[in-house]
């Protein structure tokens, strides 16, 4: 007798083809118990209109366990079988990437994104307010190395590192110092001292 996939598994399959679903299981395996209001703020569902679309995704993981409502709180959390289903989506991603033979980044919102080097050369002229000919040499180079990582994903702060390396190498300090981040990007700080240097006139 051939085998068969339980019900209880193609409904737990379908709960979870959902975006908006995954989303919120990553949300509270993230933050911990949340309140109703927390958690709908951080999915990204804010205006009105949206609130019975929330709910009912909402329901759906609950209904299938894959989140649970403390009752006495008023928080959901992420129970064991949504951290499983987390973990299994991982390394889904993770293994559809290997066999894709591309390079992608796991992002702090532990999402897969296809590696783009345009990245690389924004952050050099924007940041470190390099010429754009030379910024394009500099990520030509970066990517290249980056490719030799024999690794099934890269991460932004390692992307940073190689690009750091290479502006050392090529005795480019006073960029790499400046790509240097401190809590906020350089460019995004300069901007907001532009601003409040006019703000103050």
């Amino acid at each position: 007798m051939p085998y068969r996939t339980s019900k209880r598994v193609r409904t737990i399959y379908s709960v979870i083809a959902s975006s908006n679903r995954l989303d919120i299981l990553r949300i509270l395996n993230a933050k911990g118990p949340l309140s109703y209001s927390e958690l709908k703020t951080l999915a990204g569902f804010k205006s009105k209109k949206e609130s019975g679309k929330f709910a009912y995704h909402l329901r759906k993981l609950v209904k299938q366990m894959l989140v649970t409502l403390n009752r006495s709180e008023r928080r959901y959390t992420v129970t064991n079988l949504g951290r499983l289903i987390l973990n299994l989506t991982r390394q889904i991603e993770e293994q559809s990437v290997i066999e894709s033979g591309k390079i992608y980044v796991r992002t702090s919102k532990e999402m897969m994104e296809e590696f783009k080097p345009d990245k690389i050369l924004q952050a050099l002229v924007k940041e470190a307010g390099m010429p754009v000919d030379l910024a394009q040499k500099m990520t030509s180079e970066a990517e290249a190395r980056l490719y030799k990582f024999q690794t099934s994903y890269l991460t932004a702060p390692l992307i940073r590192e190689i690009v750091n390396a290479l502006l050392i190498e090529h005795g480019y300090e006073e960029y790499r110092h400046k790509l240097t981040r401190i809590g906020l990007p350089i460019h995004d700080v300069t901007q907001m001292l532009k601003h409040s240097t006019r703000s103050d006139k």
